[in-house]
Order: C-alpha cells, then structure tokens, then sequence
C-alpha cells in the first residue's frame, strides 16, 4: 500500500496528532527548562570572555555593573 498525504479532515479527526492538555504543557515545560539554561550558559561564557562582569571592557554588562560603580 502506498503512502499518502492525510487529508486536513483526516488530521483533525486524530487525537494523537494533536497536542493538547497535559502532553501540550509537558513540552512547554521541557523547552523552557532547557532553552533558559541554555541562555544562562551563554550569558556567563559571554560574561566570562569579556573578562568578568566587573572588568566590563566593551561595556556589555554596564546595566550589571552599576552597584559596583555606586560602591
């Protein structure tokens, strides 16, 4: 038999091509857990090749900086 194409009627009729309820909020949660310590990750590498939030050479964290400044 052949593959075929479903039609939109077809896709709308199969629960199990749907997200939704649980399973929908289970994949939320597991791309939010890892797309926001991926993100960290990321900011402290940057952090850290800039030479340290405090060091601060191109300026990129001059919003982090400033309670340093202020001390």
């Amino acid at each position: 038999m052949p593959w075929r194409d479903m039609t939109a009627d077809e896709i709308a009729n199969r629960p199990e091509l749907r997200l939704g309820g649980a399973l929908l909020w289970m994949v939320i949660v597991c791309a939010v857990s890892v797309i926001v310590p991926t993100i960290g990750m990321l900011l402290a590498v940057l952090s850290l090749y800039a030479g340290g939030i405090h060091a601060n050479p191109a300026g990129l964290f001059s919003w982090i900086d400033g309670p340093y400044r202020m001390g």
